[in-house]
């Protein structure tokens, strides 16, 4: 059982979320499905698809390089994967 849904059993609200924060990685995806159906069967509604915030800052950050790589905005000789996180 992943930490999430630990630590959201622990939580006496669960009902109450209305949204979870996360990066854009696809894993999270999986997590999100996860916790659905864990909700499913603990009788609580619950929405992977309209409870997944995706992080915007990650978002624009990601559009930003995109479009300086397009542009050569930083005269260098190099691809997007480049300016990827490690």
């Amino acid at each position: 059982m992943s930490i999430a849904v630990l630590t959201l059993s622990s939580l006496t609200n669960v009902s109450q979320i209305m949204a979870i924060m996360m990066d854009n990685a696809s894993n999270n995806d999986t997590m999100m499905e996860a916790i659905e159906s864990r909700c499913h069967e603990a009788g609580i509604e619950f929405s992977a698809q309209k409870s997944r915030m995706r992080c915007m800052p990650h978002t624009i950050h990601l559009a930003a390089i995109k479009v300086c790589s397009i542009v050569n905005f930083f005269g260098l000789n190099v691809g997007i994967n480049h300016f990827k996180h490690k």
